[in-house]
């Protein structure tokens, strides 16, 4: 049997079967531009049963190729296999399997959230035809729902329509193509009731379709449960008046300011309301999704909502389980950089799939595509090889590069992010390895140039911490010779040449980001919203070690002394920085808490050292030490400052089972010379004399609690 195909006679035998042969024909001249359609090798679209099966059958004969399905978005992902499973030459395609078989998806739900709203990365600069070809791109995987936003943000100036209408105008496509829509609806405690009424009608009214629409509990909102249900049944009656099928989901997303409300949205859950059809699991989530599963009446489906597009200050930053991104790479990269996460994102696929019928990832941007097409991959078949999806996805999406060399730079540019920047060895093969691919037409493509934008990224951000630190180890060398000027001098080395010509590289694939789809990699030049969205180019030249703190120090103030307490701050104490030392020193804490991440942001400026930039956000923390002496120690604990109501009496710390101090934040006393010397206003050092019957043979296990609202630990040292 050939594999080679240069001619295709296309038919088909319904109306469905036709428009999927149409999609199919634009598809093969979109990579074949003088593909033969009159030759006598068969592509049969054959019809079986029209229903909503989603199920679909290949046969690869001497002479024909056979997709059979029930409904067109089957027959989608039935020639989506022949494109996927195909490479692709001047004038022929050459499957490189046999792809015969019977295909059913895993998962009944399969879907992404693609917002046209400001906020967005990307989406917001397309036009009606970009969200088509997006939409059949993701479907090549099994994608079979679109959801929008309904939002009120103000349109930008890359907005070709306004957010309603482009929505009209994508609910076409979706109804076009068979796709279902889901929405995300926020609603509010301060809209009233001919508010929320006008709303539905005003964005929904020229919907083509609305199959469902999502009611966030919290992220955003403001509702307790019990209110919060009766404005969904209000908003879900409004919406069958349009649309008499739309089903309602809604999310046990907790709003912070309630602490009560996952018990209270479980109260109101077990009455069983008639007009919900599904609960969400997602960010900033009341409880645990095995707990939710577990409160939740059997009646309803829990549907997943993975954040696939953020790095840090998200539900799953990077390296989720050990909270160990580096913060090199976190104070460069941000929250949306360019992410793929294949085998993270396939662990948390596998701890979460028996509890869900299936998922719409959260996504704000173009930067988390690969992540979005691992996604859909898994939840059509939650068994599927990840590396031969890396495969499919250069053979789909980038025909003119090799398949298994981009799989293997895209698994090792997430290796990249292991450990620390100086300490890779991935860092400078896989930017090596992207180069060789580098052809004109590759350059072409937003897919290949985001990837290469991603390791010329990394390779960036490692020469700058390897050069900047041995400026630095030589200048503490001067300071402690007292050649003051001469550390000053060394720290203000300039960038070599290599350096700086990668920099312009990295400027001039962000404009060709821009141009191609519409990537916003920075405020002033492509109009994202803001740093932390997407834009990289605004934060890939944050500090990421403390050259520029310790240059800052120098101009500030050039005594020797003094520059002797900045470059060995812990001198004789048994220190921990959250973000140089990470878990591994004081072991993994209980309950769901917050890396509250600092790097990033503008207050990131040279007066930040970089072991501040890690904050942990929760309502406990554990840690133990050891002494040597018989005369207690003094304990000494960073806390980012937080704004605390009069009510909060309960911070506690215990120390071996004993309570030491309960009441207001923090007890103890402020040590106001660590503060000026090394700390921002954002943050107070707090000091507690340890008496020795605390210890038990020298040992300390210390327990910290604020059960309302918590509290945020950079750092902590010992000294006896």
């Amino acid at each position: 049997m050939t594999f080679d195909f240069s001619e295709f006679n296309l038919t088909f035998d319904s109306e469905i079967a036709q428009k999927a042969a149409e999609l199919f024909k634009d598809e093969i001249l979109s990579r074949i531009p003088d593909f033969n359609f009159n030759g006598k090798f068969g592509f049969d679209f054959k019809t079986l049963s029209v229903d909503a099966n989603e199920d679909f059958t290949i046969k690869v004969s001497e002479d024909k190729i056979t997709v059979s399905a029930h409904r067109l978005r089957g027959f989608i992902y039935g020639y989506s296999m022949f494109l996927r499973k195909s490479k692709v030459s001047a004038d022929k395609f050459t499957l490189t399997e046999n792809i015969s078989g019977d295909y059913s998806p895993s998962k009944k739900i399969r879907g992404h959230q693609l917002g046209y709203r400001d906020t967005n990365n990307t989406c917001d600069a397309w036009d009606v035809s970009q969200y088509r070809r997006y939409l059949l791109d993701l479907m090549m995987f099994g994608l079979n729902t679109f959801e929008g936003i309904c939002d009120n943000e103000k349109p930008n100036c890359l907005m070709k329509l306004s957010i309603k209408d482009m929505f009209t105008e994508v609910s076409k496509i979706c109804d076009e193509l068979d796709i279902d829509v889901s929405v995300w609806h926020p609603t509010y405690t301060k809209e009233t009731t001919e508010e929320v009424k006008a709303k539905i009608y005003d964005f929904y009214g020229k919907a083509m379709r609305v199959d469902v629409l999502f009611i966030p509990g919290g992220d955003p909102g403001d509702m307790m449960p019990k209110d919060f249900f009766k404005r969904c049944e209000l908003i879900k009656s409004t919406l069958n008046e349009i649309h008499p099928n739309a089903k309602l989901w809604i999310s046990a997303q907790a709003p912070h300011e309630y602490p009560d409300w996952g018990e209270k949205f479980v109260e109101e859950i077990n009455k069983k309301p008639d007009f919900i059809e599904g609960i969400i699991y997602g960010p900033n989530h009341a409880m645990p999704l095995e707990d939710l599963r577990k409160c939740v009446p059997a009646k309803y489906p829990l549907r997943f909502y993975p954040d696939v597009t953020h790095c840090v200050r998200c539900e799953y930053p990077v390296h989720f389980d050990k909270d160990d991104w580096h913060y090199a790479f976190a104070s460069a990269f941000s929250r949306e950089s360019v992410n793929p996460r294949p085998t993270e994102y396939r662990h948390i696929y596998r701890t979460t799939q028996n509890f869900v019928e299936g998922s719409v990832t959260y996504s704000d941007g173009i930067h988390d595509d690969f992540n979005k097409v691992i996604w859909s991959a898994l939840d059509f078949n939650s068994d599927c090889d990840i590396y031969e999806i890396a495969k499919d996805y250069a053979r789909a999406y980038i025909p003119t590069v090799d398949c298994e060399e981009f799989a293997d730079c895209i698994f090792m540019l997430e290796k990249c992010w292991d450990g620390a920047p100086d300490e890779s060895p991935v860092i400078e093969a896989v930017y090596n390895k992207f180069n060789t691919l580098i052809t004109e037409e590759n350059l072409k493509n937003y897919r290949f140039l985001m990837h290469l934008f991603a390791t010329e990224c990394d390779m960036l951000i490692k020469s700058r911490f390897v050069f900047e630190n041995k400026l630095i180890k030589k200048a503490k060398s001067e300071i402690v010779a007292n050649n003051i000027q001469k550390a000053k001098e060394i720290l203000q080395t300039p960038y070599s040449k290599e350096y700086l010509d990668l920099r312009e590289k990295i400027n001039s694939h962000g404009k060709s980001l821009f141009e191609l789809i519409g990537m916003q990699l920075d405020v002033e030049n492509y109009h994202g919203k803001d740093w932390d969205r997407g834009c990289t180019l605004e934060t890939i030249d944050r500090p990421i070690t403390d050259r520029l703190y310790l240059l800052n120090k120098i101009k500030e103030n050039t005594d020797r002394e003094y520059l002797l307490k900045i470059i060995d701050p812990h001198k004789g104490e048994n220190y921990f920085s959250f973000a140089y030392h990470g878990f591994e020193a004081i072991g993994k804490q209980e309950g769901e808490f917050y890396m509250d991440f600092q790097g990033d942001r503008p207050v990131n400026d040279g007066t930040l050292p970089m072991r501040l930039t890690k904050v942990y956000d929760h309502y406990n923390i554990k840690f133990s030490f050891s002494v040597k002496g018989n005369s207690g120690c003094k304990m000494r604990i960073t806390y980012k400052n937080r704004n605390f109501d009069e009510s909060i009496n309960q911070f506690k710390i215990e120390i071996n089972g004993k309570a030491f101090y309960c009441g207001k934040p923090y007890g103890g006393e402020v040590d106001e010379e660590y503060r000026k010397l090394y700390l921002t206003e954002n943050y107070t050092a707090v000091t507690y004399s340890v008496p020795d019957n605390f210890f038990e043979n020298g040992y300390a296990q210390v327990k910290i609690t604020e059960p309302v609202a918590g509290f945020m630990i950079s750092e902590i040292s010992i000294k006896e």
